[in-house]
């Protein structure tokens, strides 16, 4: 409809608009994807976990790290550099309080 014919049948373009849309917000649809034949699907959780990895030179200092525990079941022990200590020492892995 052109907007000559929606000022003459009283409709006016927003309000086209909006009724035009309405269906896409159907509870009708529950969850179903118009035009596409499929259902909405969420994203999957990510799997890996955030673990402290704390100096082994008792300064205090630890990084934070990712861990997938599926793949890497033990705890992770990496030599990295401790600023404190300024040298590279073992740092190892502990729970996130």
């Amino acid at each position: 409809m052109s907007a000559a014919g929606a000022a003459r049948s009283g409709r006016s373009g927003s309000a086209n608009l909006t009724t035009a849309h309405a269906w896409l917000f159907s509870p009708a649809l529950n969850g179903i994807c118009p035009g596409r034949g499929q259902e909405r699907t969420t994203m999957a959780k990510p799997t890996s976990i955030l673990v402290r990895m704390i100096s082994t030179a008792d300064t205090g200092f630890f990084y934070v790290a990712k861990k997938n525990p599926r793949t890497k079941t033990e705890k992770m022990e990496l030599k990295k550099y401790d600023p404190r200590a300024r040298k590279h020492v073992l740092f190892k892995e502990s729970k996130i309080k």
